[in-house]
């Protein structure tokens, strides 16, 4: 992975997550959020980037819903 697409990945966490955080406590149904990102990105670099948020810490994936922490 070369810096422009470590760039890239970081500037769409960034989106996922204030994507996620814009939705506020009643969070965000994933599927939802992949719709919206279908064509631009593929399922597992969906959920992977997903997972990275998780792991982060910064936000919880309980039975397909997204919030921030």
């Amino acid at each position: 992975m070369n810096i422009d697409q470590i760039k890239a990945t970081i500037a769409v966490l960034d989106i996922l997550y204030s994507s996620i955080q814009e939705a506020g406590t009643q969070g965000v149904p994933s599927g939802h959020l992949y719709a919206m990102l279908m064509g631009k990105l593929s399922l597992n670099q969906y959920e992977q980037l997903i997972s990275v948020l998780v792991k982060s810490g910064k936000v919880t994936n309980q039975h397909h819903l997204l919030r921030c922490v």
